[in-house]
C-alpha cells in the first residue's frame, strides 16, 4: 500500500494442515465492518464462519475434523482489541529438525522472529509479511458443524476525515477460494458517501475478483 494510502485493505488465507480433503466441503462466509471516527481511526470488525459439509460424504477424509491456520492481512498498524473464537493447537514435532540437518527456509525464519503474542489473546499470532500485519490463528471445524472466528481492531487512516476526501477499500481474494462475501463501510459521525447519499456503503459478492477495489468519497451530511 501506498504511503499515503487512506482506506482499509483485507485478505483472509486458509491453510489447511491435518485437515485432510476437507476444504472442498468448506462453506466460509467472511463479514467485514469499518466504522471510520472523527479522529483520523478506523474501528474494524471481521467474523468468519466455517461450515463443514464434509458429514454428506461417505469417504473419510471428507469427514475429519478441518484444521486451519487462518490469516487475516490488515494495514501495518493494525492493533487488536478483541478476539473470540480460535483454537489451541498443540504441535509435537516428531523429530528434532536442527540435529537432523534440515535447512532453515528464510522467509518463514524471518516471519518466526519477529512473531509475537498479545498477552489478552494468546491463541493469536502477530507478525508483518509483505507490508501487511497479520493477525493469525488455528481453527477447527468438526464434521456436520459450523466455527466461528471474530477479530476488532484499530487502525489509523492516513489523515482525519474531511468533506471531499477520498477513502478506498482494498480487499484480495485468496486463488482458487470460493465463500460468500459482506463488507459494510460505516461514514463518520457527520459524513456521508458521495456515491449513495448514505452513511453506510455496502458490498455483497459471492464470487469476487482476484481483488476488489471499493473507491468512495466522504461529503459532509446537510
Amino acid at each position: 500500500l501506498p504511503k499515503n494510502f487512506n482506506g482499509d485493505y483485507l485478505a483472509v488465507v486458509n491453510a489447511n494442515v491435518g485437515g485432510g480433503k476437507t476444504d472442498l466441503f468448506i462453506k466460509q462466509k467472511t463479514f467485514f465492518k469499518t466504522q471510520l471516527n472523527l479522529d483520523g481511526t478506523a474501528s474494524d470488525h471481521l467474523t468468519i464462519s466455517r461450515e463443514h459439509q464434509g458429514n454428506k460424504s461417505n469417504s473419510w477424509w471428507y469427514r475429519v475434523p478441518n484444521e486451519n491456520y487462518l490469516h487475516v492481512f490488515t494495514p501495518l498498524g493494525a492493533a487488536l482489541s478483541n478476539f473470540s473464537g480460535g483454537w489451541d493447537r498443540k504441535i509435537f514435532p516428531k523429530v528434532n529438525y536442527e540435529k537432523s540437518g534440515y535447512a532453515i527456509d528464510p522467509a518463514v525464519l524471518e516471519i518466526e522472529s519477529q512473531m509475537k503474542k498479545d498477552f489478552h489473546y494468546p491463541l493469536v499470532d502477530v507478525f508483518s509479511e509483505s507490508g501487511k500485519n497479520v493477525f493469525a490463528a488455528w481453527v477447527k471445524t468438526n464434521s456436520g458443524q459450523t466455527s466461528k472466528i471474530n477479530f476488532d481492531y484499530k487502525i489509523r487512516l492516513f489523515s482525519q476525515p474531511a468533506d471531499n476526501q477520498s477513502y478506498q477499500f482494498v480487499f484480495e481474494k485468496q486463488a482458487g477460494s470460493t465463500g460468500e462475501y459482506q463488507f459494510e463501510l460505516y461514514a463518520p459521525v457527520g459524513f456521508r458517501w458521495e456515491e449513495n447519499g448514505l452513511p453506510i456503503f455496502e458490498y455483497k459478492t459471492n464470487d469476487p475478483p482476484g481483488r476488489v477495489i471499493v473507491n468512495l468519497t466522504l461529503e459532509k451530511a446537510l
